[in-house]
């Protein structure tokens, strides 16, 4: 048999054009393209989506050695999801080929399906908070291509609640919603306070786009007639 060199490249096979395979030795003077596995790339390349390398040249020289010995495949990675709404990602930063990665919106936004980078509709607080990704082709690929939107509110269902009971004015900016942390003026009417029954309670309220937005409403006042009434004086039925 003719002199052979050892073949031992970790995280790759040999590229015979017709498949990849595993060697273990080559010929002298063999030239092996080794390709690197799955989510793999050449060590010595770059890492990003446009400037990588998974395969490079190997060749049995006379002192026994590969050329190239020292050259690795090393596991691809991508950045940390971008999402400018995203209070944090876990795990934090680079995450390595096929890692999941879940991104958690910040409290004023939700997870809203957006192809193409724009929401397909508007957030509200019944959306997910959070969404999961895998990191595939260096960058994380996002399921349902979601994204922390912000939470809008629109006025009518607050008009609706408020009915006949008092008015909601209109928004400083116009318009016929508002967005998370924005205020609109509820005043309720004669007989009426907003949230309590109590007569003591607020008439109006600065009611604020959240989670709560549809929490309190004006509420008919009740008189406590027993205590109001002298202790011996009759009530009738």
């Amino acid at each position: 048999a003719g002199f052979q060199c050892e073949v031992r490249h970790p995280f790759a096979s040999v590229d015979t054009g017709s498949g990849l395979v595993s060697r273990v030795s080559a010929a002298f003077g063999e030239s092996l393209l080794i390709q690197c596995d799955a989510g793999y790339i050449v060590a010595s390349g770059g890492n990003t989506a446009g400037d990588f390398t998974t395969s490079y040249i190997s060749v049995c020289d006379p002192d026994g050695l590969m050329t190239r010995q020292a050259e690795s495949c090393v596991v691809s990675t991508c950045p940390a999801v971008s999402d400018t709404l995203m209070d944090r990602q876990d795990p934090e930063g680079i995450s390595s080929y096929m890692q999941s990665v879940n991104a958690t919106c910040v409290e004023s936004s939700r997870a809203v399906s957006s192809p193409g980078g724009v929401p397909s509709r508007a957030a509200t607080c019944g959306d997910p908070a959070w969404y999961n990704g895998t990191c595939h082709d260096f960058t994380v690929e996002i399921e349902n291509n979601m994204s922390c939107t912000q939470i809008t509110c629109p006025l009518q269902p607050l008009r609706d609640l408020i009915g006949t009971t008092g008015s909601v004015s209109s928004p400083a900016g116009g318009g016929s919603a508002l967005i998370y942390g924005e205020t609109v003026n509820v005043t309720c009417g004669d007989g009426a306070r907003f949230g309590t029954s109590d007569a003591a309670g607020p008439r109006s309220a600065l009611v604020a786009c959240g989670c709560a937005f549809l929490a309190a409403a004006c509420v008919p006042v009740e008189c406590d007639v027993v205590g109001q009434t002298p202790a011996n004086s009759n009530q009738s039925n």
